[in-house]
């Protein structure tokens, strides 16, 4: 069994499968290719998407909750990169997690 879930507003659908992945893909672009989220060890059994649309709860065989954020625009990353490092992402991490965005100050001072 693998879990499926979609946004609110049918704009999104996520599919969690037995290796452990899942897939995201815009529901009226199901050719293109899907963002893939990395995490769990075994099967994806739930999964549930936030009253917005933006965060997606995953919960596997592994016991595990995650959050994620699947669509994130240029400041969800930089709000995440500051909470997680606690100060501003060197150019090195910048161009490693944002690629070639242009740099700026993650964190404000």
């Amino acid at each position: 069994m693998v879990a499926n879930a979609m946004t609110p507003d049918l704009g999104w659908i996520a599919v969690g499968g037995k290796d452990g992945q899942i897939r995201v893909w815009e529901w009226q672009k199901p050719k293109s290719k899907p963002a893939i989220l990395e995490g769990h060890k075994g099967p994806v059994r739930t999964l549930a998407f936030g009253p917005d649309g933006r965060w997606l709860a995953s919960g596997g065989e592994d016991h595990v909750l995650r959050l994620w954020l699947h669509h994130p625009n240029d400041e969800d990353l930089m709000t995440l990169a500051c909470q997680r490092a606690s100060r501003n992402l060197t150019p090195e991490e910048w161009r490693q997690y944002l690629g070639k965005r242009p740099y700026r100050e993650t964190c404000p001072r």
